[in-house]
């Protein structure tokens, strides 16, 4: 087994951004108890070979770069939010999603709540680049792949079992293993039917309501300009989007300005005022109090509270 504090896996691997470290080592709030190395050698060239893999706790803000290498970084969160960056790529990740990148990729992974609990595993072989092209093939040639994961208990379950086989060691722990990742590789690529098979119920002035709402936050936006925008009438629009998102269209859109702010709030030094403006809520007051009612602090005291 090992842990983080290990130097040869941080100067091979990863470059902690922060906070930074104290004599090689990570604060008590990172917990890699259930986070190993794989000693065993892989068991054929085009199975995926799991380099090091396991459970990770943290309960404070911290930011890590993973460093480019010939292994592929899988990534499942189980609790808390965190968010990752590749190449001018960006994604901020919920419970129940994974992450898969291209090999040889530098990748920083930003925890952006105070606790996280992830299932991170490093692959190599062959099969994996054969899930990338088809990844690629539904999305476009990307530095990573994030989405929810549709059968999250069951790959969660894999996940426990994958544990086992890396602590056991023997031949067929590694077989096992290797078939164990490879279902939750294909959770990734089953992912699409079951989005465009949810995709196909919503009517598209709902979608073409949400990309506006997702893209375009930081304008000034109000049912009314929607309905001019959209040519529907705004009590239809809120009845569908309610419907079909299950929260009404500017609710949704205080969501995401919110969420943005908090990102904004712990990667950047810039002013309350500053970042209000940026996610389109220009007036101080009323942006400190929606900020407050989502997240139970004011932007400052969010600040303050994730950050040293």
């Amino acid at each position: 087994m090992i842990v983080f504090s290990d130097t040869g896996f941080l100067a091979t691997h990863t470059q902690l951004i922060h906070p930074r470290l104290m004599s090689h080592k990570l604060p008590a709030s990172v917990d890699f108890t259930f986070f190993h190395k794989n000693e065993q050698p892989p068991v054929d060239p085009v199975l995926p070979h799991l380099l090091y893999g396991g459970e990770l706790t943290i309960s404070r803000l911290m930011e890590t770069k993973f460093l480019a290498g010939d292994y592929s970084l899988y990534l499942y969160v189980n609790s808390g939010k965190v968010r990752i960056a590749a190449h001018g790529e960006s994604a901020t990740c919920d419970p129940h999603s994974a992450i898969l990148t291209g090999f040889d990729q530098e990748v920083v992974v930003q925890t952006l709540t105070k606790h996280v609990d992830v299932a991170l595993y490093l692959v190599q072989g062959e099969a994996i680049a054969g899930y990338q092209r088809g990844l690629a093939k539904l999305y476009g040639d990307h530095a990573f792949y994030a989405m929810s994961c549709p059968y999250a208990p069951l790959v969660e379950k894999g996940f426990v079992a994958i544990n086992d086989c890396l602590l056991s060691g023997t031949t067929f722990a590694m077989y096992r293993a290797s078939s164990l990742i490879q279902m939750a590789l294909t959770a990734l690529l089953s992912e699409d039917e079951t989005k465009e098979e949810a995709l196909r119920e919503v009517p598209p002035h709902v979608l073409q309501l949400k990309q506006i709402l997702d893209l375009r936050y930081g304008e000034p936006i109000t049912l009314d300009s929607l309905e001019q925008e959209l040519k529907m009438s705004k009590y239809r629009l809120c009845r569908d989007f309610s419907q079909h998102m299950g929260v009404p269209p500017l609710h949704y859109l205080n969501q995401k300005r919110i969420e943005r702010a908090r990102e904004l709030l712990l990667s950047t030094d810039d002013t309350v005022v500053s970042i209000g403006n940026t996610v389109g809520i220009p007036g101080t007051t009323h942006f400190i109090n929606l900020f407050k009612r989502e997240t139970g602090h004011t932007p400052l005291q969010y600040r303050r509270f994730y950050l040293p």
